[in-house]
């Protein structure tokens, strides 16, 4: 069973993840977790936390569970509120404690600094989540999933078992993609080789490899991906280094921001 954390604060891009949840997840071979983080001091009891907005809370988990209803979605379905002021901190709290191996959560930005919003938490949860997270734009509509697409840099044998593991659920097709600088003697990859090998690696025969040499790797894995027209793009994440911490931007997060698609981000174990 895939258990799924879902972290709301019920925004209209995070009902659409809720939404594009509830399609994907439409048997029982799902568990969906709803959590809801109140803006309120950490410090204060949870009998301290103003009743209105308790209210609120409950009020937003009735329009997620018509939400459920509405799409017939057959997955077991729970929800938690809790309070505190430092979001993803506490949703990376909430995940070591539970049986979560995916989170799903919107990827846009706050309208307002008056509530919990997922899109002021991206950074903290791509730096520091141990399960993947599926990221889903605002106007994206589950209706398949049928080809993910997955940037790969080869570096380890092991890098992407969550996500083989993720596509087996829906039989779908995994099309790896590395991109490579011009310094590398391209002659190195031999792709039917690489994919007979993916596959036997993984015991899953829905696998394709492509090798591409270019300087830009980030216009290339999107020219990539809207060539391949998948259903859900996958990416690693990683500890950012001293250049992104400048910046305060990653491919992965800079992609997430770019995508029309779900992006399924991961870290790789170290």
């Amino acid at each position: 069973m895939l258990n799924i954390l879902l972290p709301v604060d019920f925004s209209e891009a995070s009902f659409n993840a809720v939404r594009y949840a509830a399609r994907m997840c439409n048997t029982a071979d799902f568990s969906l977790d709803f959590l809801h983080i109140i803006f309120f001091d950490d410090s204060a009891t949870p009998s301290q936390v103003p009743a209105e907005l308790k209210q609120q809370t409950e009020l937003g988990f009735e329009k997620v569970s018509a939400i459920l209803e509405e799409e017939q979605c057959a997955a077991r379905s729970n929800f938690h509120m809790l309070h505190g002021l430092q979001t993803g901190h506490i949703i990376q709290k909430y995940i070591q404690g539970s049986k979560a191996n995916l989170v799903i959560t919107d990827i846009n930005h706050p309208a307002n600094n008056t509530t919990i919003f997922l899109g002021g938490t991206l950074h903290t949860l791509l730096n520091t989540a141990r399960v993947p997270m599926l990221l889903i734009p605002k106007l994206a509509r589950f209706t398949t999933m049928a080809d993910i697409v997955y940037a790969t840099d080869l570096s380890r044998a092991d890098e992407a078992p969550e996500l083989i593991a993720f596509a087996r659920l829906f039989n779908a097709w995994v099309h790896f993609v590395h991109v490579f600088p011009d310094f590398i003697d391209g002659k190195i990859f031999e792709p039917d080789k690489i994919e007979e090998a993916l596959r036997a690696q993984f015991n899953y025969p829905r696998i394709t490899f492509d090798a591409i040499m270019d300087n830009h790797i980030e216009k290339t894995l999107l020219l990539f991906v809207q060539e391949k027209k998948p259903d859900m793009a996958a990416f690693y994440t990683h500890t950012y280094s001293l250049m992104e911490q400048l910046t305060g931007k990653s491919i992965t997060e800079e992609m997430s921001f770019r995508l029309e698609i779900p992006l399924f981000a991961f870290r790789k174990k170290v």
